[in-house]
């Protein structure tokens, strides 16, 4: 069973802040400066995030979406594949269903939801950019665009093996390659590869932050920075443990570690580590909202 851990947190950034973890226990707790709420019943959940006032958490075990508002159950909805990857755009929630190739659209405020194929096998992760959705397929080493207007699949483009995370816009896509340990580059517009570069042993995520790329990789303990102009390795921080997750809020990084059981805060350089969130099992992904949209 899962845990997704809800957080609010006072620190000494310059707002107050709520964080939503997942993690490898059966409850949410939903703390505030006032009161603390707990959530309990799910079997397996990856993924939970905020939305205005929605909390949404996926239950891949039991291929569940329960919707959240002011602490209570909205809706629970039944899918037919498990739920990956949870992406929100104006009322709608988007997710890939892993075993069944599919994406799935619900509407958030009646619940009601729509699935659409896949081209790909095994999607893990997307990232929606304006009207596409950028799916990695994990087991047919492929990533498919799709138009959320038109509702199918407009692009296909062959990829390193296992691609996992994927960050895109209407010019370029990073991705990352666990069969390869690297990050891989491709150019939209001129359609042709930008680069390959190893990044580390089983990269579990990539965001963008000015010009450079931050990839975490699971396997060594550490975080890569690479150009986003030509590929070149800017830096690598070593934090040990099995970094999964990496975030970046009030111009500080914030990385779930899934050995440690934590969710710890760094600088922009990964110095000054403050330790957040403890005594979680295998934290998974963060999301993070402001105090005054709950």
């Amino acid at each position: 069973m899962l845990k997704v851990v809800l957080f609010f947190l006072l620190t000494n950034l310059a707002n107050s802040m709520s964080l939503l973890v997942s993690s490898s226990q059966h409850t949410v707790i939903h703390k505030t400066p006032l009161v603390t709420y707990t959530y309990e019943g799910f079997e397996n959940v990856r993924e939970a995030l905020f939305y205005n006032k929605f909390v949404v958490i996926a239950d891949s075990a039991e291929k569940k979406i329960y919707l959240f508002q002011d602490q209570k159950c909205h809706q629970t909805l039944i899918l037919p594949g498990e739920p990956r990857s949870l992406n929100i755009y104006k009322m709608s929630l988007y997710c890939v269903l892993k075993d069944a190739n599919q994406l799935v659209e619900i509407n958030l405020l009646s619940g009601l939801y729509e699935v659409y194929p896949l081209t790909g096998r095994g999607p893990r992760c997307m990232f929606l950019f304006g009207r596409h959705a950028y799916i990695t397929c994990n087991e047919s080493d492929q990533l498919d665009i799709f138009d959320i207007i038109d509702k199918k699949v407009v692009k296909t483009i062959s990829t390193p093996s296992q691609p996992y995370s994927v960050l895109a816009d209407d010019s370029f896509i990073y991705l990352t390659s666990i069969g390869e340990s690297s990050l891989w580059a491709y150019d939209l517009l001129n359609d042709e590869l930008l680069f390959t570069v190893h990044c580390g042993a089983h990269p579990t995520k990539v965001i963008k932050a000015e010009d450079n790329l931050y990839v975490t990789n699971f396997d060594d303990g550490t975080i890569t920075v690479i150009s986003s102009n030509d590929g070149s390795l800017v830096c690598r921080y070593e934090l040990g443990g099995m970094p999964f997750d990496v975030v970046m809020h009030n111009n500080h990084f914030f990385v779930s570690d899934h050995q440690g059981g934590t969710v710890t805060q760094y600088t922009r350089q990964f110095m000054n580590p403050k330790i957040l969130l403890d005594q979680l099992l295998n934290p998974h992904y963060i999301n993070f909202d402001t105090v005054d949209n709950l």
